[in-house]
């Protein structure tokens, strides 16, 4: 029995009308742009398809280019003053800028309370600033990062009692800053709660506490 011609489909016609596309590397090598081995195209703007792009591309004047810059209209005036506490881990020189962006925001109407280890009480205070004692030896937690630069303490500091000693230490500045949110002015008892906070780097890298 003779088996029947297989039946062509009007797919299988159109099908070899049309040329199946050129690879990916030949479309990019092809005028105006090469792929290299890494990836990268390069792209040769001075390429008869780039020269051609740019015929439809609307050339811009001098005046264009040239704009004059927007008209000064002064600093913006706020209505909202918030209570702002700043919280401050480390030496002498770390508190410093802080109470500068202090005063600066005291100049717009805020209310600042700077938070930090009670050695720069007088510091804060001449300044004209709020202050809020949170403990901590700042001279005892810079000899620790020197000692230990990162996140895992060295057996040395282990041996020696320093993490024990550090934990207690921490835990003491984690519940002042916490109360320096909440708490009343230590001097005036005037109320305070926080509407923001700001903090520096080695106030959240201290808080880092090692586990037992």
């Amino acid at each position: 029995m003779a088996s029947k011609p297989l039946q062509r489909s009007k797919s299988d016609d159109l099908a070899e009308k049309v040329d199946a596309p050129p690879p990916y590397t030949l479309i990019a090598e092809a005028g105006s742009s090469t792929v290299q081995d890494d990836g990268r195209i390069d792209v040769d703007l001075d390429s008869p398809a780039a020269r051609t792009a740019l015929k439809f591309i609307p050339r811009l004047s001098e005046d264009d280019l040239i704009s004059p810059p927007p008209t000064y209209s002064g600093p913006v005036e706020w209505d909202i003053k918030l209570n702002i506490v700043i919280h401050v881990v480390g030496s002498r020189g770390d508190v410093q800028p802080f109470i500068a962006l202090g005063n600066e925001l005291q100049k717009h109407g805020h209310r600042v309370r700077l938070a930090t280890h009670d050695v720069f009480d007088s510091f804060v205070r001449k300044s004209g600033l709020e202050f809020y004692p949170i403990g901590g030896d700042p001279a005892e937690l810079m000899a620790f990062m020197v000692k230990n630069p990162g996140l895992i303490p060295n057996m040395e500091s282990l041996k020696a009692g320093e993490i024990t000693r550090k934990r207690v230490m921490v835990r003491e500045m984690l519940e002042g800053c916490w109360k320096s949110c909440i708490d009343d002015d230590p001097s005036t008892g005037a109320p305070f709660v926080a509407d923001a906070i700001i903090a520096n780097p080695p106030a959240l890298r201290m808080f880092i506490v090692p586990k037992p």
